[in-house]
This record gives structure tokens, sequence and C-alpha cells, in this order.
């Protein structure tokens, strides 16, 4: 917008002229026409008669931060509403669209907000004592209880669980109208979390009228878990025919990774508010943010208001964010380069380094082109909007085939020096998209990197296309760190020769650790005839024991040669999750219906704790019982859904949809069949010496001594020590040889 006063290229300096003394006069009527001016001027500058005549400056409007001139010179309103002095109008141009809301949208506190109440979502994290507390509509309870108190306690308590929750619901119903206030507490731990929670929803609902009605809900949750981490979360909702209302407050603590607390809001409008009501600072909506009054911003030494305003050119400097390298932009965009770390201002026709006012700091540009002094002058001067250099100013010229880097002396453009002092390097700073080299050498008192044969490492290693070794000093020769999804390291043989060799003269060749809950530490595979994996094992040259792992016969392991030692095998099975919850490592387990079949090898079973003697149906003797499942069993795996991605690996196993019903519902058992190991045992048939037979009593689980020693489809294990007991109900555990295979 032109003004008046665009002829003016700085900002107003000095004091405002004011109108001198008027002398005594004493002609009448030039005393008058004097006293008549005197008086229009005084009303004019404000000293007498109305405020309302009081002539308003250029220099009134700059007090006031209504106009501000750019670097140019050039004046400009800031677009201000009248309403209250000091308001600004800013355009954010992108917003928040930027890696901030995607880290909000994506967290546990955001689903949680916006989540209906019981849902199922929202449900998901509770035991299901709690979900199925929750889960029914609390105006239908209203509806079929009427004027009532309704209060119920559950407490479970046994090895793996500790459970209590009191429920308490507080109904009215007449008619089609109903309303109901439920308070719900609960506390959960199991030896892998601990959660405690208290819910309290109020609910109001007239049938055909208002739709779903009104529930507002009030949620307080503490988590802590082995493999999550720890989350705390407050959170308040309305929920009124389906237009939501809340704020949740929640902190967040996964297992290595840094601790997040949030806080956020949904509604359609927010204010704060002061003085009784009397003024609103600060408000919102979907269509923006409005504020009343001044604004005070600390940025620790970065932008402020005052000197946005000061470089300001319509439009308003409007910061879009951070890129590797120069966006599309309008005049006055300014973005910060992630590459070289400088600022950059769109000047309307291109990008030049944003610089405040006073002396700036040295750059570092780049331009094409073989050297020339004009040519890197002319980069600065691009760049900056200045001719002027500064001492250190750095800038490179670069073709397809050669690259110069100087820097600006005081006096004369001087290379930067043809030695590189690594410790000098910032991290992440050299890069280039070929680097050819014969052997490359990194020698230290401990360790040696090589690319290339390296004749000073010992044989066969002096051969190896990539050589890492350490001669001194504790940790590994090398690591190998991925976090993305594809393989940290991928190894490929076309010849006879090994893919990966692993030699050690003292300690661990290699080792393998990961962090993936579903994913293997060391993963190998052969798809094309013959085995994924081969073990030597000996001593002074010679082998004493081999073994192949992965054959592609349908063989997972074969021992070529040598023994086990020791050796205990053991099945999967599932067992609802409240059926006997008394048994005990070491009891007696009995298959008591299928639960699924896959291929010829693997089954799986429901089992139950032996109750009668000479029980045919004996599977063996409980190892563990888990209320998760840490894998898929054998028995679920979907075969058919097993894929790799491009580089070989493979997913983590897929399960059939059965195994759906039994995920939540069901707890995993491990139990030992075949092998050395210990068994429960009872004085029912009598003391048990080493050798006796063992088979099954009707003590829930426990075993007892065999009348004979024929091997029986009875026969569980056979007995390695003896034992006496002092009365027939006596329980002892005892090692054994088990028999169910």
């Amino acid at each position: 917008m032109a003004t008046p006063i665009d002829s003016e290229k700085s900002a107003p300096s000095g004091e405002a002229p004011n109108l001198p003394s008027i002398p005594t006069v004493s002609e009448g009527s030039l005393v008058n026409a004097v006293n008549k001016i005197k008086e229009i001027l005084e009303t004019r500058e404000g000293r007498r008669g109305s405020k309302y005549e009081k002539v308003v400056t250029w220099r009134d409007l700059w007090n006031v931060g209504l106009i501000a001139f750019d670097r140019g010179g050039n004046w400009i309103f800031n677009q201000a509403d009248g309403a209250v002095q000091g308001t600004t109008i800013i355009n954010g141009g992108q917003g928040m669209r930027t890696t901030l809301e995607t880290q909000i949208r994506n967290s546990r506190a955001f689903k949680e907000l916006f989540q209906r109440i019981n849902s199922p979502e929202s449900l998901a994290e509770f035991p299901d004592e709690v979900r199925a507390a929750l889960s029914r509509d609390l105006a239908d309870v209203a509806k079929e209880f009427g004027a009532a108190i309704r209060e119920m306690d559950t407490i479970i308590q046994n090895q793996s669980r500790s459970f209590a929750m009191r429920l308490q619901e507080i109904t009215a119903s007449v008619d089609s109208a109903q309303s109901g206030v439920r308070t719900l507490a609960f506390a959960s731990a199991t030896k892998d979390d601990a959660q405690a929670g208290q819910i309290t929803q109020v609910r109001a609902r007239l049938d055909n009228f208002g739709g779903t009605g009104v529930t507002v809900e009030q949620k307080l949750v503490a988590t802590a878990d082995r493999i999550n981490g720890l989350s705390g979360t407050y959170t308040v909702k309305i929920d009124a025919n389906g237009k939501f209302a809340g704020f949740v407050l929640a902190v967040d603590a996964p297992v290595g990774q840094p601790a997040i607390s949030q806080f956020l809001i949904n509604a359609d409008q927010l204010a704060f508010f002061a003085a009784n009501g009397k003024v609103s600072p600060f408000g919102a909506d979907a269509n923006g943010i409005y504020m009343n009054g001044s604004v005070r911003i600390n940025t620790g030494g970065g932008l402020t208001f005052e000197q946005l305003a000061y470089n300001a050119s319509t439009p308003a400097i409007t910061f879009i964010g951070a890129f590797a390298s120069a966006p599309n932009g309008t005049k006055n965009n300014v973005y910060r380069n992630t590459t070289n770390g400088i600022t950059y201002i769109h000047n309307g026709t291109g990008w030049q380094v944003y610089l405040e006012a006073g002396t700036r700091g040295t750059v570092t540009l780049y331009g094409t082109g073989l050297w020339n002094d004009g040519t890197a002058s002319a980069v600065v001067q691009n760049a900056t909007g200045k001719p002027d250099k500064v001492i250190g100013d750095t800038v490179t010229l670069s073709t397809s085939t050669s690259a110069t880097t100087k820097y600006w002396t005081g006096v004369s453009w001087e290379p930067v020096g043809v030695v590189i002092d690594g410790n000098l390097l910032v991290d992440g700073t050299l890069s280039a998209a070929k680097l050819t080299a014969g052997t490359v050498v990194v020698p230290s008192t401990s360790s040696r990197v090589s690319i290339g044969p390296d004749a000073s490492a010992p044989a066969p290693f002096n051969q190896s296309g990539w050589n890492v070794s350490r001669a001194t000093g504790v940790g590994p020769a090398a690591s190998i760190f991925n976090q993305g999804t594809g393989s940290g390291l991928y190894l490929f043989s076309q010849s006879s020769g090994d893919g990966l060799t692993a030699f050690s003269q003292s300690g661990y060749a290699g080792t393998f650790t990961s962090q993936g809950s579903s994913f293997s530490a060391l993963w190998a595979r052969n798809v094309y005839g013959g085995h994924a994996f081969r073990a030597y094992g000996g001593s002074n040259g010679g082998v004493t024991s081999s073994a192949v792992i992965g054959l592609s016969d349908g063989r997972c392991f074969y021992n070529e040669g040598g023994t086990f030692g020791p050796f205990t095998g053991a099945h999967d099975a599932v067992i609802p999750k409240d059926v006997d919850l008394d048994m005990v490592v070491g009891d007696i387990v009995v298959d008591y219906q299928l639960v699924e079949r896959n291929g010829v090898s693997d089954t799986i079973f429901d089992v139950r704790l032996s109750d009668r003697p000479m029980q045919k149906t004996a599977l063996g003797v409980l190892n563990t019982r888990a209320n998760r499942f840490s894998i898929v069993p054998a028995a679920f795996i979907d075969r058919d859904a097993l894929t790799v991605d491009a580089d070989g690996n493979p997913p983590a196993p897929q399960a059939k949809e059965s195994f759906t019903g039994y995920l939540l519902n069901y707890d995993l058992l491990t139990v030992n069949s075949v092998g050395e190991g210990q068994i429960n045992v009872c004085g029912e048939n009598g003391d048990i010496e080493a050798g006796d037979l063992i088979v099954t009593s009707s003590m829930r689980g426990k075993g007892m001594r065999q009348s004979d020693d024929i091997l029986r489809s009875t026969s569980i294990a056979k007995a390695r020590e003896a034992v006496k007991f002092s009365d027939p109900n006596q329980v002892k555990m005892i090692a054994c040889i088990y028999l169910c295979g």
C-alpha cells in the first residue's frame, strides 16, 4: 500500500517538532487573528479542546506499531484490526502440519482422546473383567433395573495373577427416560505387568429423542509393563449423540525410549478468560487463533516479532519449515536448510541468505563451474543480497569432474588446504557417490579396519575382501546396528566358498543379539536344496561333533556326530485362563481335547490336571504356564502365508484364524514329556524306590508308584531317586526320566 511518506527511507529519529511560543502583540485585529490561529493549532496538538480533534501523525502510527518499514526502506502497514493496541495478524502457512503433528496423531493419547466411550478400542488395554463391566450401555442397565443401587466386588488371587475390582451402578428409569452413574475401580497384577484404574461415567438418555443421549466420562489409568514400559492417562470426555469434547493428560515412557508428556484438547471453541469474564486474551476455533492484547515471546536469541516486522514486506514473513534442499516458495517465505544449517528468505525471484540487522556471520556456499574469484564473489552476492564478503566466507565451485573450495581472507580467495584433520569433520558431512581406493587401512593401538586384503591380519583372514580386527581392548571388533526393516547384515555366496566364516582363538567367534520381540537374533536359510546352518566342534584341529540345522528334506535338526546333553523335550499345550488355576510346576497334565493340527508333525491339545489313577492320556509334566503367547505355537502357524521380503528375510510367523480365539482366552503351557527332569509325586501307593515307574494318582496333578515294573501306556516317568512318605497325601518333587515321548 502506497503512503504519503514513501519517500522516507528510515525510521523517525529525534524529537517531534513543537509550535514555538507566540510573542505578545498590541495591534487589536492582529491579536484576534493570532489568538484564533493559536487556538486551532493547540486543539490539533491536543493541548486543549476535544481529543477527537487531535491530529495523528505518521510518527504516532510508528510509535504504536501500526506501520513499519522493510530492509529496502519501503513503508508498510502492519495489518492491525484497530480494536486493541498491539494486535498483530500473522499468516502461519502450514501451521502444525509438521513432524510434531504427525507424532501427536500417532500417539496413544491422541487415539484415546478420539475413541468412542466404551468402544472395543477404548477398552482394549483393560483386563477382561473390566471390559465386560463397561461394555454394557449404562442406559440399558437403568432400563432393566429402574431405580437401583447395584454393587459388585470381584477378587482373583493365584500364583500367576492378582486382580480386584469394585463396581457400583446407580440407575433410574421411567418410561423412555433412563439415567445412571457408574463408578468402577480396579487393580491388576501379573509377573509382567501391573495396572490400576478408576472410571466414572454419567449417562442420560431419552428413547426416540436426542439420538444416543449424553455420556460424560472421567478415566484415570496407570500402567507398568515390562515390554511396553510405563504410561499414565487422565481423560475427560463428553459424547452428546456423537458430538465429542474432552481432554487427555498423558505421560508415556516406552522401554528404551525417552518419556513424553502430552496435554491434548478436543473442542470446537477454546478460550481463556480473565477479569471475571470481561476479557478473553486468547481463543481458538477451526478457523484460527485469536489473541487480545500484547504478545511477548522469549525466543532465546532467535527471531522476535519486532525483527519480523523490521524485515517484513507484504506478505508477512512466514517460516515454512526445514528442508535438505531449497523448496518452492513465494516472497518472504523463510526456511532452514538442514544440509548446511543456513536460513534463507525468498526475495520474490529466488532464495537468499536470511540476514538480521547488523554484521552477519560467515556463510558456506556452493556454485558451478571452474574456479574463478569473480564467480565466487558473485555466489556470495547472489546468496546474501550484498556484495560485501566477510572473513571466513567459504565457496565451493564444482563441475562433473572437479571441485575447488576457497575461503575469503579479507584480501583474497585462498585454498582451504589439502590436509584434513579428521577430528575437525562434523559427523555426517563427508559424503560421495563413490570412493575409489586400493586398500584403505585405519590402524590404531587396539583395532584395524581394512577394505581389501590386509597382510598384517592372521591367516586365513589376510586374504579377506573386508577385514575388521581388534588387537586389544574390550568390546566387539565390529558392530552392525540396523533400525530399518531390512537385514542388518546380508551374506551371499555364489561359489563353493562360505558366505560367513567365524573364527576365534579364545572366547566367542560371534555373538548375535535381537531386541525385537518377534524376530530371531540369527536367521539362516537355503532354498536351493542344501541346509541352512552347519556347526562343528572339536579340539586340536579335529572334529568331535557336527550338527546340521534347517534341512531341505523337512528335518529341522540332524546330528552328524556327537551326542545331545543334557536333554529334555517338551510339548506345547493350552488351557483356559480360568481352569485349574491351582496347578504348579511339576504337576501331571492329561489331554482333554484336540485344538489344532498342522501337517504330520505338529498338533496341540487343550489339557487338564490329572485326577484319577492310571490315566492313559497323560501328556507330561508342567514346566511353564504363561498368560500371554510370546510365540505362535507350531500347530497354529499358517505355513501357506509364510513369505520373504526382497532381502530374503521372513516376517513373524502368521497365525491361522483359529488362533484368535485362544490368544485372549487361553494360557500357553510347556509340558516336559521326554528326557530328564522332575515330577510331583505323593504317597498314595507307598514309598518310591529308584527305578520305580510313575503313574497318575487320585490326587490332582500328582503321580504315584506304579504297582509293577512293566512299561505300560499309563507309565509317565521312571524315578531316579528313592523317597519315603509320612502320609499318603504327602507330596514331594523327585528326579525322573520322562517316558511320555
